[in-house]
């Protein structure tokens, strides 16, 4: 697993070489959704930290950090970062910029941002 983490981490996310498997994604913009209201903006207080090689999602916020198993899987130049269960998904493009959505009851959360190598 941990070769397609690097090439996850230097093809296809198109950044530099780096020794990292985690990516920080941080949000720059949030819309929260609900049926007869639609979408409005929303706080954006929250990150992710995605790791390749483990398969490892984590959700945080400043109370801290939930850790779920991911399926992790290219399509083309996209990377699918899947929560089974959590009804949660992100895409991560060339350049590290991403979309994540995530369903709670019936209110739809999307968010905007990039994903960056983790800082020792």
């Amino acid at each position: 697993m941990l070769n397609f983490a690097l090439v996850v981490a230097t093809v296809l996310m198109g950044q530099t070489a780096s020794s990292s498997t985690r990516y920080v994604c941080t949000t720059a913009e949030k819309y929260v959704c609900t049926m007869g209201v639609g979408c409005q903006a929303g706080v954006t207080g929250s990150w992710a930290i995605v790791d390749f090689a483990t398969g490892e999602y984590q959700r945080c916020d400043a109370g801290g950090c939930d850790t779920y198993a991911a399926t992790i899987f290219p399509s083309g130049q996209v990377i699918n970062v899947e929560v089974p269960g959590k009804a949660a998904f992100i895409k991560v493009l060339p350049g590290g910029a991403f979309s994540e959505v995530a369903s709670a009851g019936s209110m739809t959360i999307v968010s905007y941002g990039y994903c960056l190598p983790e800082q020792a």
